[in-house]
């Protein structure tokens, strides 16, 4: 008897829970700002305006190359009708371990630049034959104890060191004879002979390979750019997935026959970037609003970034706003390409510095980044293969109303721009086959 009362009172609970969930999913509306096609009686907005949504493609800004979490740098040239040209070359410097050989005999051997490859930063054509060259720094990469360095800086160049040609998807595992006679299997590197007279300069130099600080005088470091006939970008990375294998200059010596080494990992990476659109689709598109009713452009590295302006949004102040999410659609054209890993949404200042909107500082703060994070995903819509972003703006909208503003602009950018060429073509705000728009699910208030 006690069960059946238990259960009955279970049954009544469940079904009141339904009646509650069914009343207040019945009070939830949802629109599109800048819709077409509005039905006010279903939406219950009293308007909307179809204009309130607009955006338009930006020339990006130079990003923040050193420091950097990035562990892995992109190194060639992508180049197509759309995008026009975009180049990334490095700079680098070694460090000294503080090792001298055990004579002042010593015949120099060879010095070999030991590249690790990375092979998930392919991009383009990874059959593309390379040409590399490598030249010495006369400008150290050490200024300060804090440097900050961007893409668009430069740093001053000399004499050839070296060149490799090769294919990127050729790059394989290989047997090198080691000091002691060992036969060492190496893979994923690109192996480069410098010029002897490098070498010679660090091994008849004793202080310097014992002090970093008279090494980094000695020897400032390397600049590496490619050249291809075809578009293709492969990735230089510290050290392997393994941990096993650095990027370091390698020098060879000998004593009484017996083959030895001196390594000098690598220290600070600098990436160079360089776009030029002469003639490309997106310089037609820059800064121009028309354009951007029809299509935009968004790119990896200093490329181009997206401005949204979201406009005349006060009557969501009298709604509970359940949820807002800014959807883009990669025009069907643009869906093979290298896209951008995820968008990120920023407010500019009046400094011009970016700030995270609310919503992607929240999930940051709770470290599921991936639940506000606009992610591309495949899909169709309206019959065409598109890639789709969302962007969460839930809590950027709803701080917003609380502040009495209903105006605003957005700045999208591509994650990790810094090691990611790749681009987008989207429907623009206003685009009849498929268009970019301002999802919005909102609730009357009591």
């Amino acid at each position: 008897m006690l069960n059946n009362t238990k259960n009955m009172k279970t049954i009544k609970y469940l079904l009141f829970f339904i009646a509650f969930i069914f009343f207040f999913s019945s009070c939830i509306k949802s629109s599109i700002i800048g819709d077409d096609i509005l039905n006010k009686d279903e939406i219950g907005v009293e308007f909307v305006d179809t204009s309130s949504l607009s955006a338009k493609t930006l020339y990006n800004d130079s990003v923040r190359v050193f420091p950097t979490l990035t562990t892995s740098f992109i190194l060639g040239k992508l180049e197509d009708d759309i995008i026009g040209s975009a180049t990334s070359s490095l700079y680098m410097d070694f460090n000294t371990l503080g090792n001298t050989p055990d004579t002042n005999v010593v015949q120099f051997d060879s010095i070999v630049l030991s590249l690790v490859v990375d092979t998930s930063l392919f991009y383009g054509d990874s059959y593309e034959k390379y040409h590399l060259e490598v030249f010495e720094l006369n400008e150290g990469l050490r200024k300060t104890t804090k440097d900050t360095f961007y893409s668009n800086q430069s740093f001053d160049y000399g004499s050839k060191l070296g060149e490799a040609n090769f294919v990127p998807l050729a790059i394989d595992s290989m047997d090198i004879i080691e000091p002691g006679n060992d036969t060492a299997r190496i893979g994923g590197q690109l192996r480069i002979k410098l010029d002897d007279d490098l070498g010679q300069r660090i091994i008849s130099d004793y202080s310097a390979i014992k002090d970093d600080t008279l090494f980094k005088d000695l020897f400032k470091g390397i600049y590496i750019k490619t050249g291809v006939e075809k578009s293709s970008m492969m990735g230089i990375s510290y050290t392997d997935a393994n941990s096993k294998f650095v990027t370091k200059i390698e020098v060879y010596y000998s004593v009484d026959t017996v083959l030895h080494k001196l390594s000098f990992p690598a220290g600070r990476f600098v990436s160079h970037f360089n776009h030029d659109y002469t003639n490309s689709e997106i310089s037609m598109a820059i800064n121009d609003q028309i354009s951007g009713d029809s299509l935009m452009y968004l790119q990896g590295m200093e490329g181009t970034k997206l401005r949204v302006d979201i406009k005349n949004f006060e009557w969501l102040k009298d709604k509970n706003l359940n949820k807002a999410a800014l959807t883009l659609y990669t025009v069907e054209e643009s869906t093979n390409k290298d896209l951008p890993s995820g968008i990120i949404a920023f407010t500019q200042d009046s400094l011009g510095s970016y700030n995270w909107v609310d919503d992607y500082r929240y999930s940051v703060n709770i470290q599921d980044p991936d639940f506000y994070f606009g992610k591309g995903v495949e899909t169709e819509e309206n019959g065409i293969t598109t890639t789709k972003y969302t962007i969460n703006l839930t809590l950027f909208i709803r701080n917003l109303i609380d502040e009495g503003q209903y105006n605003s602009s957005l700045i999208l950018i591509p994650d990790n721009r810094i090691n990611n060429p790749g681009f987008a073509k989207f429907f623009g705000t206003k685009n009849t086959v498929l268009r970019s728009k301002l999802n919005v699910v909102y609730s009357d208030k009591n």
